[in-house]
């Protein structure tokens, strides 16, 4: 898995095709998307991104940091699986 941490990034993110092709995270991403809103997202490159407001709560562990956060799934450049933001 791919991750790329951005400081001046409002929200984390996972990629619609990093949940995709993981069974599990891709039904809990079918059953988080009832009853959501579509929303829009302004990514780096400026571009505008409308999606389904899809909240996935994904475990984030790496040295001594071990929490479970929010990630919302967006269909983005797949060059990294999981943006991790400063929500």
């Amino acid at each position: 898995m791919t991750v790329l941490i951005v400081s001046g990034a409002s929200f984390n993110f996972a990629t619609k095709f990093s949940v995709a092709t993981n069974s599990a995270l891709h039904g809990s991403a079918l059953e988080a998307s009832q009853g959501y809103t579509d929303v829009s997202a302004r990514l780096a490159t400026g571009s505008i991104v409308p999606t389904r407001k899809v909240v996935l709560p994904l475990n984030v562990k790496f040295d001594d940091f071990d929490s479970v956060e929010p990630f919302i799934v967006l269909d983005m450049d797949d060059r990294y699986d999981l943006i991790l933001g400063m929500p």
